[in-house]
């Protein structure tokens, strides 16, 4: 009894202080302070969480620019060997016909007359130093080397002369080589002014090109088409075992003017079909825009009103049954018509297909060439096969992979180059 009566003053003093908290038993409740507790471990919990996955964010992040920074590193490095080891091949093709490796064959040091040359005998070219500094390149030029220097007239053969200039001789042997790409050189005077262009294509063993004034030189009052063609190339042995190749089919391009005193300068195409069985070798010319046929169509150009008309009386007293007696200015129509017809069909003609007659490869002076000096190209004008033209060319590269030549239509030409289609 003594033990329960004072447990219930206990609890009657607690319950009179104003306690929360029963005699008998104990609640499931929690304090607020227990609760504030607990959410201070959850929040340091999630922002430990958010600190972790930010610094492994971090480290990814870090992994990643350095693996980039490696490969990019590694890339660099494979491109700089590369380009390097490209660079050491080019060298060594540049130089490849001199023992010491330093003089490049690829060059034109001198611009010579065209009686000088010979398209199925260029490697007289290279001796001397004569296009070509290196002995052993074949070369060939032809053309007219006048140009432009302010008001004067000077000649690109002349050393003296040329050297004033922006010239390089080894222009070609740093340009990219590209069988499809028309590269050009600029020429300029002492004073900074262009005088003259050079287009060429450079080909693995070869390169041909187009050397034109860039105003049009006058002489004596008359005006000259200054233009030259030209090739220099590593010529093929005449020794190789050509019958080995059987046939060969070849495709490239052509270097040509458009049109008389233009310094536009077109790329068509080309295609050889060597058979080397026989020792025969044709093709075409497609997609031209050249002056190669004016001259041959000029002259099966028809000129019947200076048959039919006169401005001579006399003329005309003597055969009346075929002539008309006109006037000077009716004569001078009919001629502005003619040439105004004439300069339509030259325009035609220009863009027309051409056929390259087959000619014989030959194994003469150290190299393997083809010339056809007579009636090397076909065309059909008015239902009629027409031949005009010259070819020449020779074959270059170790294992004739290419074709380098000149094209010639009258004082019309241009420069050529081809190389073997894989089979």
């Amino acid at each position: 009894m003594t033990l329960k009566k004072h447990s219930l003053t206990i609890c009657v003093s607690l319950a009179l202080l104003g306690s929360l908290t029963a005699c008998s038993g104990s609640s499931n409740k929690s304090s607020p302070v227990t609760n504030q507790t607990e959410q201070g471990v959850d929040k340091a919990k999630q922002e430990q969480a958010e600190k972790d996955k930010a610094a492994e964010k971090a480290r990814l992040e870090k992994e990643r620019q350095e693996k980039e920074k490696t490969e990019r590193e590694q890339k660099a490095k494979e491109q700089a060997e590369k380009q390097y080891a490209e660079k050491q091949k080019r060298e060594q093709l540049e130089t490849q016909l001199d023992p010491q490796g330093k003089t490049k064959w690829r060059q034109i040091a001198n611009f010579i007359p065209s009686s000088d040359t010979s398209a199925n005998n260029p490697l007289q070219a290279s001796q001397n130093g004569k296009i070509s500094p290196q002995l052993g390149a074949a070369a060939y030029t032809n053309g007219d080397s006048r140009y432009v220097d302010g008001n004067t007239v000077k000649d690109f053969r002349d050393q003296a002369t040329r050297a004033s200039t922006s010239y390089t001789p080894s222009f070609m042997s740093s340009a990219d080589i590209d069988p499809s790409q028309i590269q050009m050189l600029e020429i300029l005077n002492s004073s900074g002014q262009p005088i003259a262009n050079i287009h060429f294509v450079n080909q693995q063993y070869s390169s041909y090109n187009t050397w034109k004034s860039a105003k049009t030189p006058t002489v004596g009052g008359n005006p000259i088409d200054s233009i030259m063609s030209g090739y220099v190339a590593l010529p093929t042995k005449p020794d190789i075992d050509l019958k080995s190749k059987g046939q060969a089919t070849y495709r490239g391009h052509t270097l040509a003017q458009t049109a008389p005193n233009s310094n536009d300068i077109h790329l068509g195409n080309i295609e050889l079909n060597a058979d080397f069985d026989a020792m025969k070798i044709s093709g075409k010319l497609t997609n031209r825009n050249d002056r190669l046929l004016d001259s041959s169509v000029k002259r099966f150009f028809p000129e019947e009103f200076r048959e039919i008309y006169t401005t001579d009386k006399d003329e005309w007293e003597d055969d009346k049954e075929n002539l008309k007696l006109i006037s000077k200015e009716e004569y001078a129509k009919l001629e502005a018509q003619w040439e105004k017809d004439l300069e339509a069909k030259m325009q035609q003609f220009r863009k027309i297909d051409v056929s390259i007659n087959q000619t014989d490869i030959k194994t003469d002076n150290g190299v393997i060439s083809f010339t056809n000096p007579l009636g090397a190209l076909s065309y059909t004008d008015d239902g009629k096969t027409r031949n005009t033209g010259v070819v020449g060319g020779i074959f270059a590269g170790d294992k004739a992979q290419e074709v380098v030549g000149e094209i010639q239509g009258s004082s019309n030409f241009m420069s050529f180059g081809a190389t073997e289609v894989t089979k």
